[in-house]
């Protein structure tokens, strides 16, 4: 639960920390499995929490691009394990000048949409500003093509779908575009292999990844920044291609995240 902490009166948007506020408790929608409180559903900050039989569990947001210490991470989900982020959210990066500069603040990789589990579209990532948001959210399904500002993309349709007791994750990105380059993009600080055209992400905890698409062009780029404390740190973004410009009307790139025990 420590990775998950924000505040439903303002709709603060960093993933990396969710429920033991009051505020959340409160305002959220409860749902029990079993006699155990495994989910909320916090509707005006565009949230879903689910916890898993671990201890881990799984978060999505809504949102905008606008809110409290903003990140670009409208539609992004954090997948842990135990006490592990396996798919994650930097959270915040060291504070400087720059990071608190507009023109200069989402070239962080902890701001950027890089940073987070959303598509790319064109080699960018979302736009900064209130008008890039979520345009619906039920917690297993929303729409955030707005969020991108990208004439082309007509549509962005993401479905969730998490089983706490076995924390297994199904994901489901619909894309309606008139030809965009259009890549997934995950991010982990755990070591990642292939292996039976499976991603394989490996820590303390393990998961691995299974795409209906299998993986085109898949990319494994390492990525250095500053956490919040001031020291050095790597990310790793696993990028693979879901269209290219020829492509249009609507495609789907489905996504399988399972525990490996």
């Amino acid at each position: 639960e420590e990775y998950f902490k924000a505040s439903e009166r303002n709709n603060a948007g960093d993933t990396a920390t969710c429920p033991n506020d009051p505020d959340w408790i409160e305002q959220g929608n409860k749902t029990y499995i079993s006699g155990k409180l495994h989910s909320y559903l916090l509707p005006l900050a565009q949230w879903s929490i689910c916890h898993g039989a671990s201890g881990g569990g799984f978060a999505i947001k809504g949102g905008h691009n606008a809110e409290p210490h903003n990140h670009n991470d409208v539609g992004s989900f954090i997948y842990a394990i135990g006490d592990e982020p396996l798919l994650t959210d930097l959270g915040a990066g060291e504070y400087t000048a720059q990071y608190f500069r507009g023109e200069t603040r989402y070239e962080y990789i902890c701001c950027s949409s890089l940073g987070h589990n959303v598509p790319v579209i064109n080699g960018r990532g979302q736009q900064a500003g209130r008008e890039f948001a979520c345009d619906n959210f039920t917690g297993e399904k929303l729409s955030f093509a707005g969020a991108y500002g990208e004439p082309a993309l007509r549509s962005l349709d993401r479905s969730v779908d998490y089983d706490p007791v076995n924390e297994c994750l199904s994901v489901e990105d619909v894309f309606d575009s008139d030809g965009c380059l259009i890549e997934e993009n995950l991010v982990t600080q755990g070591a990642v292999g292939i292996e039976n055209e499976k991603i394989c992400i490996k820590s303390d905890h393990s998961c691995r990844i299974v795409s209906g698409n299998g993986f085109p062009e898949l990319k494994i780029t390492e990525e250095p920044f500053m956490n919040h404390e001031g020291k050095p740190e790597t990310v790793k973004r696993i990028t693979w291609k879901v269209a290219d410009e020829t492509q249009t009307g609507k495609i789907s790139c489905k996504m399988k995240i399972e525990p490996v025990r």
